[in-house]
This record gives structure tokens, C-alpha cells and sequence, in this order.
């Protein structure tokens, strides 16, 4: 769900700001620059909000977030929300810190070498597949709106998902 979820900012982001909004290459580069100042304190954020809460809580909550920032442009294409939207799609990297920790109080620090080689080919197999699913979806309609609320519904998804393991913690 993690990889779906990222697919349209990844790839359409700029694109939906400086042609879809009509706000010029120009806010369509500022956005993009503010997720990568998401990026830069999004591992650090995302890894605070573990340690405070515990790996399955911060799993749950961070897929939330990032849930609602992928839909909120599309839902509220008003600045302000674009501006949020970018620094938390750009915050996403702390996403897989907490990923990779979680699973390893899950499975244990012997066979997190294994599990790591499966979570990064699902991940890459996950996002050949949404990327080319989501750029056909583009095709077909012209609207950014399905694309978007997919990658969040994607989220969304994967913080569903992750509630049974919230409980299960683990050292």
C-alpha cells in the first residue's frame, strides 16, 4: 500500500500544480521543494512519534497522515493544502524507517535480512504496477482527481491494515 500511495506525487505532483491548477512551473518547483524539506525532518519526525507512541501505533498513524495528505490537493485545492499536502508526502521517508522497525520487532532480528529482501522487491513490484495502473487511469479520464484519491485510499488501506499489529508490541 505504501508503494501505491506514493505513485502519484512521484509522478504527477508537479504536474497536477503547474498545468492542472494552472499555477505555473514556477509554485509547481516551490511545491516540490517543500517535500523535500518533508523529507529532511520526516525520518526524524516519523521516528520521535515511535519512540513516543511504539512502532504499531506510529505505523497506524503515519499511514493516516500520509493518507489525508495524498487526497487533501485534490479534495481542497486551495495553497495552504497544497503546501501541507507536499510536506507530507515529502515526509513519507520516515514511513519506511518505521516500516523497517516494526518488522523487525515482529520477526525478530535473525530473519530481518530475509524479510527486508521481501519487503523491497514487493515494494518495487508494487510500484512498477501502480505507476502503470495509475499513468492508464490518467490516460483514459485526464483527471487527476481518481489518481490522487487512489494513492490515498492506498494509505488508508495499508493504515487498516496495520491496526492488528498496533497491539502487538514487542521489544
Amino acid at each position: 500500500m505504501f508503494a501505491i500511495g506514493l505513485v502519484p506525487h512521484s509522478i504527477y505532483w508537479v504536474d497536477y500544480v503547474a498545468r492542472g491548477l494552472g499555477h505555473g512551473m514556477g509554485q509547481g518547483g516551490l511545491q516540490w521543494v517543500l517535500v523535500g524539506i518533508g523529507a529532511v525532518g520526516g525520518t526524524y519526525l516519523c521516528g520521535l512519534l515511535a519512540d513516543r507512541v511504539g512502532f504499531g501505533a506510529a505505523l497506524v498513524a503515519v499511514f493516516a497522515g500520509l493518507a489525508a495528505g495524498i487526497a487533501l490537493p485534490v479534495l481542497v485545492p486551495a495553497l495552504p493544502a497544497l503546501i501541507v499536502s507536499s510536506l507530507v508526502f515529502g515526509a513519507q521517508p520516515g514511513l519506511s524507517a518505521v516500516i523497517a522497525g516494526r518488522a523487525r520487532q515482529v520477526v525478530g532480528v535473525r530473519d530481518m535480512p530475509q524479510v527486508w529482501r521481501w519487503m523491497v522487491l514487493s515494494v518495487g513490484i508494487s510500484q512498477t504496477i501502480g505507476g502503470y495502473a495509475l499513468v492508464t487511469l490518467f490516460d483514459a479520464t485526464g483527471s487527476y482527481t481518481p489518481v490522487f484519491l487512489i494513492g490515498g485510499g492506498a494509505m488508508a488501506l495499508g493504515a487498516l491494515l496495520s491496526l492488528p499489529l498496533w497491539d502487538r508490541e514487542t521489544s
